[in-house]
């Protein structure tokens, strides 16, 4: 489980830079607090649901793009909109 938050919170970490965005930034347009956004990032913290599709909407990508394959990653490209 924890190697899944872990590439969950890599996988955010790279799309939230692929747009240019300070997790602060995030975090505002998503209503989530920053030191939550750094926790998920780091794999130490497990967003919810809702926060994952307002993370999706911010960041442009479909909420599919943060379901874990069988072994636990994530596949995913970046979408550039």
């Amino acid at each position: 489980m924890k190697d899944r938050k872990k590439s969950l919170g890599k996988l955010i970490q790279v799309l939230r830079l692929a747009r240019g965005l300070k997790q602060e930034v995030l975090g505002k347009a998503a209503s989530i607090s920053q030191s939550k956004i750094c926790r998920i990032e780091r794999g130490d913290g497990e967003p919810t649901f809702f926060e994952m599709v307002d993370m999706a909407d911010v960041l442009g990508q479909p909420l599919e793009t943060f379901r874990a394959e069988k072994g636990g990653g994530f596949s995913f490209t970046v979408r550039a909109d």
